[in-house]
């Protein structure tokens, strides 16, 4: 990413009942045009917004491993 307007959720942060989050949560709210460059050449598997990843990228980066943004 070149920038963000900051860090939602760390990762590690305690998620009750002995779970952690397992990424890193940036928000790119009230910036435009942001460039985010994949950690793999790979094929857009799905776009969307949901409770659990909120709004997002999946990256697939083949041989069963994927990204998401």
């Amino acid at each position: 990413m070149t920038a963000h307007a900051w860090l939602e959720d760390d990762f590690g942060t305690d998620r009750g009942d002995g779970l952690k989050h397992a990424g890193v949560d940036f928000s790119l709210v009230g910036l435009k045009a942001i460039t985010v460059e994949s950690a793999c050449d790979g094929s857009v598997a799905e776009t969307g917004t949901s409770d659990a990843y909120g709004l997002h990228v999946i990256v697939d980066c083949g041989s069963g491993f994927s990204t998401l943004y």
